[in-house]
């Protein structure tokens, strides 16, 4: 118990966790960075004007992971979950444009704007921003973010499943492809949206001034 109550001590009130060594962070930012961008670029197909308008955002999205680590600050945090919310944004845009090329200029839009708000939201709502982070960080209050915290941990299983089935019965290129992205597009869609509300710590400046002032 002493050792709980020490450990927890040590923890970030920013990041939540320990400092790291630096190697260590770049290389795990680096991981995941760079799949994520490599994802942007290249799904459904290689494809030049998002390499140039990705790769920025990949940069940007390591260098706040390793700073976070080294100089723990809720800018910086905010920072690198936007890099991390763009990209996903950018897969699902090409994901649903690759599906969907006569709907691309109302869906594309429309992925921009719910992730926008989902980011903004502190800014209009802070109780409703509370809320959502409460239930959706793996600590719900209520009855109903209990179970579809059950749902979530349900479907992680079948996910792997039925993207297995996907490769192993769909041997046509194209097919396959549109098969994939019909499940990574909502899902990358989805992660965007939700990732602001993903942790039980506060990601965003306004949040902490308010939690100082009511203090």
């Amino acid at each position: 118990m002493g050792y709980e109550m020490s450990r927890k001590s040590k923890l970030d009130p920013i990041t939540g966790s320990t400092k790291q060594p630096w190697g260590r962070v770049f290389i795990g930012g680096l991981g995941f960075f760079g799949i994520l961008t490599a994802m942007a670029i290249f799904l459904p197909g290689y494809s030049e004007s998002y390499f140039f308008i990705t790769l920025p955002i990949g940069i940007v999205g390591i260098i706040a992971f390793v700073w976070m680590n080294a100089n723990p600050n809720l800018w910086i945090k905010l920072l690198g979950f936007i890099a991390i919310a763009a990209l996903f944004t950018i897969i699902a845009i090409r994901s649903f444009n690759h599906l969907f090329p006569q709907l691309a200029n109302v869906i594309s839009p429309l992925i921009i704007l719910t992730t926008v708000f989902a980011h903004t939201l502190p800014l209009w709502h802070l109780a409703l921003t509370r809320f959502l982070r409460r239930e959706l960080s793996f600590t719900p209050q209520t009855r109903t973010g209990k179970i579809l915290l059950k749902i979530a941990f349900a479907l992680l299983p079948i996910s792997g499943f039925i993207g297995a089935a996907i490769g192993l019965f769909l041997h046509g290129g194209q097919d396959k492809i549109s098969y994939r992205l019909l499940i990574l597009g909502p899902l990358c869609w989805l992660l965007a949206v939700i990732l602001p509300f993903s942790t039980q710590y506060p990601i965003s400046p306004w949040e902490q001034k308010t939690n100082n002032l009511t203090e």
